[in-house]
């Protein structure tokens, strides 16, 4: 009889060991490979931290081969997003046998993708290093340029007779011995296609309230849209008090497609300076901004497989 359990036993066991090895185990869709048929080239873009962007616009990725002027635009297939605040993006396409000619990268955004039959404001640039079988580019961390030593300060003032108007009227700028000068200091060149925006934002309030102050290029002078406002500096004034305990003032880098159509928009995801509302804002008192910009800061590479 204990020979007979024994026997049992060891059947079982075998048993719960063969399902088990059999067993496919959890989905894991980072590393899901959507691409069967060995005549088709996976290309995989791996990017950390890279924005979500505005409805209509996208990302879109560009291949150049030797002894080819043009770019040729890559298709994408599927996203997965990864725990790591990483993006893994999958395209598939018939590169074989030119994975062996491919030279050059593009990673560009685009007002429309779908519409998008040349190259629009580049973000990366990339050269291809690999043989037949495998290719990768890496990109630079800093796709829009190097925004780490931005400084500025915010004041809020006014001329109105209205003491208490203040509170609706702020610019890019410091208030020091009866005089505003402008604040925004180490600012560089805008990147070719792209200006600098002021906006006030708050996800608190219903409907999500987004204040467009303008657009400029300068620290000094008038933003793209100042008809309300008395000083010379990126900033102004608007009918919303922004003496809140909650939202933020905030600069950003835009692409210069819409001019001032972009308060239709909201703000673009690259936010480069970032002020923290307060309730208890005081007359002609210099507030300091955040450089956030190392959140617009994305890197990554892509990599191109024959299967």
């Amino acid at each position: 009889m204990k020979f007979f359990l024994y026997i049992c036993s060891v059947a079982l066991l075998s048993f719960w060991i063969t399902s088990c090895s059999s067993s496919s185990g959890p989905e894991n869709k980072t590393d899901t490979t959507v691409i069967d048929s060995p005549h088709i080239d996976q290309i995989r873009l791996l990017m950390h931290h890279l924005p979500l962007l505005r409805q209509s616009e996208g990302y879109v990725v560009w291949l150049k081969f030797e002894n080819d002027p043009s770019w040729h635009k890559i298709n994408q297939i599927s996203v997965f997003l990864r725990g790591d605040d990483s993006t893994s993006i999958l395209y598939t396409t018939e590169l074989a046998p030119k994975i062996d000619s491919l030279s050059e990268v593009l990673l560009t955004l685009e007002k429309d993708t779908a519409v998008a039959t040349d190259p629009g404001l580049i973000l990366y640039h990339g050269y291809f290093s690999g043989d037949s079988a495998y290719k990768v580019a890496m990109f630079n961390p800093m796709p829009l340029g190097d925004f780490s030593q931005l400084n500025s300060s915010l004041v809020f003032t006014t001329h109105s007779k209205d003491t208490t108007a203040y509170i609706k009227e702020c610019y890019l700028a410091d208030y020091e011995s009866g005089k505003i000068q402008s604040s925004l200091s180490a600012l560089p060149g805008a990147p070719a296609g792209w200006k600098f925006g002021i906006w006030a934002i708050d996800s608190v309030n219903f409907p999500i309230q987004k204040v467009y102050y303008g657009q400029f290029t300068s620290p000094v002078g008038h933003d793209s849209d100042s008809s309300n406002d008395a000083e010379a500096f990126p900033g102004g004034f608007t009918n919303a008090p922004m003496n809140q305990p909650h939202g933020s003032i905030i600069v950003t880098l835009e692409p210069d497609w819409y001019g001032n159509d972009v308060k239709l928009k909201g703000p673009s995801p690259f936010t480069l300076l970032r002020f923290d509302r307060t309730r208890f804002l005081v007359r002609d008192h210099n507030f300091p901004m955040l450089n956030v910009s190392e959140t617009s800061t994305f890197g990554g590479y892509i990599y191109v497989q024959h299967r």
